[in-house]
């Protein structure tokens, strides 16, 4: 998730039913293509509309997040990345307050 009701999804890796499920509660979806490093959908939200991504944004979901008003911080990660797993598997939970 990338803000309360905005995700970062590779629909290649998600089964139909879960992809409805997401526009019955009205999450809207961005969509990664081929061109982009496939670990950007495990990216870190630190708040609504702020994530951090590894490096490997193409221009295209670049601009979709940009006109989404997703602020997007790029860090070198390739290095650690290849113990697998990406940012967001990297981390411990962050508890925050509820985003009503």
């Amino acid at each position: 998730m990338i803000d309360k009701d905005l995700t970062i999804i590779d629909p290649d890796l998600l089964p139909f039913w879960f992809l409805e499920k997401l526009e019955v509660l009205g999450i809207r979806t961005v969509e990664i293509n081929q061109q982009d490093d496939e670990w950007v959908v495990s990216c870190l939200a630190v708040r609504p509309g702020r994530v951090i991504m590894p490096h490997g944004l193409f221009d295209k979901i670049r601009s979709v997040l940009n006109k989404l008003g997703v602020e997007v911080i790029e860090i070198a990660y390739d290095k650690v990345q290849l113990n697998g797993g990406g940012i967001h598997c990297s981390t411990c939970p962050l508890i925050r307050d509820s985003v009503n």
